[in-house]
């Protein structure tokens, strides 16, 4: 065995590392080491990716509130409803104008040319009932936003017979009184009136009329309180009071 000079049984002592690494602290190290981890951007650009995909089917697939609380279709059609009122009470129609000539004249033209309008009293009772039933109908398609024209009345009558909304001819003797055949059985339900529309200044004035209905009841009510006694007030009180039976187990 060739002798080099060294002893084995002597420990070699580790290498030691160079003087420029023992200069940079565990501060330097940590520094350094995070900028290496901050230049792959990967994970930043996953999260960012999967929050506009989430933001966009946020916006478009769920209809939400303004709070944020997701909405099913009865909901959301319930809030655009809501939200056609409001605009439309801020911001109200101007109150349309109609002249009664321009209708009268209307109306009479469809009786003479028109095809239902010269059979209406031929096949319909000519009384106040169907023609109830027609005015209320005419009212209610102007209210509507049906322009003034010959299509108006035409309307009108189809709404009403859809509706039956009118009362049919019947057979009559020769003193004016309904005559039916014998077995002879009704064909269909009895025909009923035409809905009637509330204008909103009709609806303001009714509104105004129970108001002050109501305030002249309180004030009554209030008069006659105070001119009664504490026995006559208490016998008032407890003349219609039931106490409650008593509950068994």
């Amino acid at each position: 065995m060739a002798n080099d000079g060294a002893n084995v049984f002597v420990r070699r002592k580790a290498p030691q590392a160079p003087l420029a690494n023992d200069r940079t602290t565990k501060w330097n190290r940590n520094d350094a080491a995070r900028i290496e981890k901050r230049k792959d951007t990967s994970a930043l650009d996953a999260r960012v990716a999967k929050h506009e995909q989430d933001h966009t089917t946020w916006k478009r697939d769920t209809p939400r509130s303004a709070s944020g609380t997701p909405l099913n279709a009865n909901l959301a059609k319930l809030r655009d409803e809501s939200e056609q009122t409001r605009i439309s009470r801020a911001n109200p129609a101007p109150p349309r104008r109609i002249d009664l000539g321009v209708l009268t004249a209307v109306v009479r033209e469809w009786r003479q040319t028109t095809p239902d309008g010269i059979a209406l009293y031929e096949l319909y009772e000519e009384g106040d009932f169907n023609r109830t039933s027609l005015q209320r109908a005419v009212e209610w398609l102007i209210a509507h936003g049906h322009e003034i024209d010959m299509l108006l009345p035409q309307h009108a009558f189809e709404k009403c017979v859809i509706g039956n909304h009118l009362e049919h001819r019947l057979r009559r003797n020769r003193d004016g009184h309904v005559v039916r055949k014998r077995g002879e059985m009704l064909s269909q339900l009895p025909p009923t009136l035409h809905e009637r529309y509330v204008w909103s200044d009709e609806a303001e004035a009714n509104e105004q009329a129970q108001h002050d209905a109501a305030v002249k009841a309180a004030e009554a009510e209030t008069k006659r309180a105070l001119s009664m006694s504490f026995e006559q007030l208490q016998a008032a009180v407890r003349k219609n009071y039931k106490p409650e039976s008593p509950t068994t187990a």
